[in-house]
Formats: C-alpha cells, sequence, structure tokens
C-alpha cells in the first residue's frame, strides 16, 4: 500500500483531531476569569468614567454605577465568549499548530468580532467614538493574553 502525502494527508490529519470539549470548557473557564480581571485592572479604572459620561451625554438612563443584574450578565456573558474563543482556538490548533500564534490568531478573530458589535454605538451615533475607542482597543490584549493562558492548558 502506498503511503498518502501531501494535502490528502493533511486534510485526513486535520479530520481526524478531535476537540476535548471538556477543556475547552475547563480553560475557557480559565480565560474568562483573567479576561474578567484585566478589566477590572485596566479598563474599568481608566475608561470606564468617560465612557459612561459619553452614555450620559448622549442621553442614556445608564450611570457608572450599574444594577447587578447588567454586571451579573456582562460576566457571564465574557465567560460565554472566553469559551467560544478557546473553541476557536482548539478547532484552528490542528492547522496552525498549538502554541502562541494560534492563539493569538483566535485571539484577534474573537477580539475583531467584539470590536465589530461595539461599532454599533458609534455608527448609529449613539456616543462618540473618543470614548468608546479605548475600552475597545484595551479589549484586545485582553483577549489575548488570557487565551495564552488558558491556550497553555488545553490539550485533546
Amino acid at each position: 500500500m502506498g503511503e498518502v502525502t501531501g494535502a490528502a494527508a493533511t486534510s485526513r490529519a486535520v479530520a481526524a483531531s478531535k476537540i476535548n470539549f471538556g477543556r475547552v470548557i475547563a480553560c475557557g473557564l480559565l480565560t474568562g476569569l483573567i479576561c474578567c480581571l484585566l478589566k477590572a485592572l485596566l479598563e474599568e479604572p481608566f475608561f470606564d468614567r468617560p465612557f459612561f459620561a459619553a452614555l450620559q451625554n448622549a442621553g442614556s438612563p445608564v450611570h457608572h454605577e450599574l444594577p447587578a443584574t447588567f454586571i451579573a450578565f456582562a460576566v457571564t456573558a465574557t465567560f460565554a465568549v472566553s469559551i467560544y474563543a478557546m473553541w476557536l482556538y482548539a478547532a484552528i490548533r490542528p492547522r496552525y499548530g498549538s502554541g502562541a500564534k494560534t492563539a493569538i490568531i483566535a485571539g484577534f478573530a474573537v477580539w475583531l468580532l467584539i470590536a465589530m458589535t461595539d461599532s454599533v454605538w458609534a455608527s448609529f451615533r449613539l456616543m462618540p467614538v473618543k470614548p468608546l475607542l479605548p475600552p475597545v482597543l484595551c479589549a484586545l490584549p485582553e483577549i489575548v493574553i488570557a487565551l495564552l493562558v488558558g491556550a497553555r492548558f488545553y490539550s485533546e
């Protein structure tokens, strides 16, 4: 029997790899925890007050002191996005290999989706771009750093 080489071997190797969903969830939760910590350390003290001031100037009833239900939803969404980011890392890992490069690619892809959804605020003139830009830009290193840590613990 002949040995399979080239593109056929690569496609079989990619198809044969399995995602470890237990690890995706566990590492995604770790990634989410790191994202929440980085947000609390970086975004909240430096960018939240100008962001909420701009919201109020735009006529929004939202204040800096957010209700507990909003905070619970935001934290839950962060963990969900982090699990998605870890799944994306696991899904592209067979093609790009394990490690930092793949985690950075997955983190950038997730951040791009976050940035596009956040751009709706400015696109519909619900608030100016200036107070929106720093938290959106700050989210890039947050998700990449958190995903780099989570990816270190992922294995199939």
